[in-house]
């Protein structure tokens, strides 16, 4: 039993440094600097989507206004054509010829007055995005700076512990040599899918899991054996 005893004692120093880790990444200001860095990490892509939007958007309103001015080219020309064949008087053949420009006219002014609206609403979207992008990195900013404040916070926290901290590791260094370094190896196996790797018993119950221990098993136990639960897997200490 004194392999387990010394085990035990180990797992007690270890605990305590758990409690003290885990503690300081529980703090208000360790959970608000975690809520902080996921709020940058959703940012940082929502930003990298806003800024290929603007450029999309700023793509647009160069394509419409470009198109806009061709359309006003197109129109201005063929003002300049009808202006031109009715300074002369028109002889019945020309009639036609001056009403197709006139028509032609007419449907490069509703191509204008469409491209005009076109325009108009790709300039709000582009300054609705780029409004956004600023608010956006305002935020942004905000956030840095409560996170680099919260930092130094959180710093002291950990360096108000850690007198504490290497206290503890070097005790617990200090146990480790004096259990046997299989049995040690055991211990860290059970400790990564549950805590409390070695349980003390004094019934015939275990109190990792609360189930009961065969009486064969316990038997085997205070012979001297290192058995593990049947049911949870925890090695079983027993005091003699």
């Amino acid at each position: 039993m004194e392999k387990l005893e010394k085990l035990f004692q180990y797992q007690i120093i270890d605990q305590k440094l758990e409690e003290i880790n885990d503690k300081l990444k529980n703090t208000a200001t360790r959970l608000r600097l975690q809520t902080i860095q996921d709020y940058l990490q959703k940012q940082s892509e929502a930003i990298k989507k806003l800024e290929q939007s603007l450029i999309v958007k700023q793509n647009d309103v160069d394509d419409a206004g470009e198109q806009l001015k061709k359309l006003k080219s197109e129109f201005e020309l063929l003002a300049k054509e009808i202006e031109a064949a009715v300074k002369d008087e028109l002889d019945s053949n020309e009639l036609p010829y001056v009403k197709t420009l006139v028509q032609d006219q007419e449907k490069v002014y509703d191509q204008l007055s469409k491209q005009k609206k076109r325009l108009e609403s790709v300039i709000s979207e582009s300054e609705g995005v780029d409004e956004k992008l600023k608010t956006v990195m305002v935020n942004v900013t905000k956030a840095k700076k409560e996170f680099a404040d919260l930092k130094v916070k959180h710093d002291l926290e950990i360096k108000d512990n850690e007198p504490e901290i290497e206290k503890l590791k070097a005790e617990l260094e200090k146990a480790e040599k004096k259990v046997d370094a299989v049995l040690i190896q055991r211990y860290q196996k059970i400790k990564s899918s549950m805590t409390t790797p070695i349980v003390l018993v004094t019934g015939d119950t275990c109190p990792g899991c609360n189930m009961n221990i065969p009486s064969s098993q316990m038997t085997k136990i205070k012979q001297g054996e290192i058995l593990e639960c049947e049911s949870c897997g925890r090695i079983i200490y027993v005091k003699e």
